[in-house]
């Protein structure tokens, strides 16, 4: 009786295995290096706009180091962030900066006319699906910035204000 008892043990183990395996090879794959090219297609960004409001295609970005900074307009932190961007703004002035929010485009075109930016030609706008940020970074609080080289290779991303003081070595090589 006990060999058929190891038997069955046996059996039921090599089902399961069997069973983790199969779920193994169809379960999609995440590619933890995921951030560390095109950032535009990673995110799943939905809308890409000018500072205007104008519609835009993704190519626009090749050979362009980028600054994403990911907000909402009724945050305090990410209003000190788009002061601090425009008050260094100069400093930047060979880096595109992506400014994505889950709020509706109109109302982020609302704020950012309150910084002039739309005055800038270095502003892009995207909406992006909070579940989207969530799947790369887990809970992300807002302001969430993310630089990338012109290669599109991601240089670093924090959490939180990012002084522009510390953000500008990151684009030009002392970071």
């Amino acid at each position: 009786m006990s060999g058929l008892t190891n038997r069955k043990a046996i059996l039921i183990f090599g089902s399961i295995l069997l069973l983790l395996v199969i779920i193994a090879l169809i379960r999609p794959k995440t590619n933890k290096s995921a951030l560390s090219k095109d950032p535009l297609s990673v995110l799943s960004l939905q809308y890409l706009s000018d500072a205007e409001g104008n519609e835009l295609q993704a190519d626009l970005f090749e050979a362009e180091m980028v600054y994403m900074l990911y907000f909402s307009s009724e945050c305090d932190h990410c209003q000190r962030q788009v002061k601090d961007i425009m008050n260094n703004i100069n400093s930047l002035n060979d880096v595109l900066i992506l400014m994505i929010s889950s709020q509706e485009i109109s109302d982020v075109l609302d704020y950012l006319k309150q910084y002039q930016i739309e005055q800038n030609d270095q502003f892009y706008i995207s909406f992006i699906e909070p579940e989207n940020i969530e799947k790369k970074f887990g809970t992300v609080n807002v302001p969430l910035n993310i630089f990338y080289d012109s290669a599109h290779n991601l240089i670093r991303k924090t959490k939180g204000e990012a002084p522009v003081s510390e953000i500008i070595p990151l684009f030009h090589g002392s970071g």
